[in-house]
C-alpha cells in the first residue's frame, strides 16, 4: 500500500510537467524528388528548354508546436520543381479523355497540419491531417488551389535536435482522400497505387526550443 501511494504521489508531481510541456520546433526538410519521377517526367524535363536539372532535391522550411506531449500543429513550405508542377496541374479533357499537360513552372506548396506527435523515450511518432495551398505564378486557375493531405513519420530525438522521416500524401479534397483510404482498408490494388503515387518522402532535421 505504501509503495502504491508513493507511485501515485510521484505521478501526481510528474503529470503537470508532462501535460503542460509545450515545445516549439524549427527546422529544414530535404525531399529527394528523383524517387518520384516517372519516365514521362524525365522526358519532360529533358525536352524543356532552359531546364537546369537542379530539381532533384527540394529544401523545405518547418515550424512546429507541440502541446501537452501529444497534440501537435505544424506549418511547412516547399518550393517544387517545374516537372512536378506540370504533373500536378495536368488535367484530362472530358471530351477526348486525353491528358492535357500542366504548367511547366516552379511552384510553391504550403502545408498547414494538426495531429498528434507523442515522444516515447527518444522516439517520435507523427500523424497529421491538414490542408495545403499550391501556387504557381501565371499558372491559371489550376495552379492556385487548396488541397488536403495526410502526413505520418518516425523520428529520433537527441536534445535539442531530432531527425525524422516524413511521408506526405496529397489529395484534391477530403472526399477523395476518404474514398482512397476506404478502398485501401479493403485491400484494393488501385488504392495502394494511388497512395504510392501521391506520397512525398522527406528527411527532416529539427531543433526543439
Amino acid at each position: 500500500m505504501k509503495k502504491l501511494l508513493i507511485i501515485i504521489f510521484v505521478l501526481m508531481l510528474a503529470l503537470p510537467s508532462i501535460l503542460f510541456a509545450d515545445e516549439i520546433e524549427l527546422g529544414l526538410s530535404l525531399t529527394p524528388m528523383e524517387v518520384l519521377k516517372s519516365d514521362e517526367d524525365r522526358s519532360m524535363e529533358t525536352l524543356s528548354e532552359g531546364d537546369s536539372g537542379g530539381g532533384d532535391f527540394v529544401l523545405g522550411l518547418h515550424f512546429g508546436y507541440s502541446m501537452a506531449w501529444l497534440l501537435y500543429a505544424s506549418i511547412d513550405a516547399n518550393a517544387m520543381p517545374p516537372w512536378w508542377v506540370a504533373k500536378t496541374t495536368a488535367t484530362v479533357d472530358e471530351l477526348t479523355g486525353n491528358r492535357v499537360a500542366g504548367t511547366y513552372q516552379p511552384g510553391f506548396v504550403t502545408f498547414l497540419d494538426v495531429g498528434i506527435r507523442p515522444t516515447i523515450g527518444s522516439f517520435i511518432i507523427l500523424a497529421e491531417l491538414g490542408i495545403n495551398h499550391f501556387y504557381v505564378k501565371g499558372g491559371g486557375d489550376n495552379a492556385n488551389k487548396l488541397g488536403v493531405n495526410f502526413r505520418f513519420g518516425l523520428g529520433y530525438k537527441l536534445d535539442p535536435f531530432s531527425i525524422s522521416l516524413i511521408a506526405t500524401s496529397i489529395f484534391p479534397d477530403f472526399e477523395t482522400m476518404s474514398y482512397v483510404f476506404d478502398a485501401l482498408s479493403n485491400d484494393e490494388e488501385w488504392a495502394k497505387e494511388a497512395i504510392g503515387n501521391s506520397i512525398i518522402p522527406s528527411l527532416a532535421l529539427y531543433i526543439h526550443l
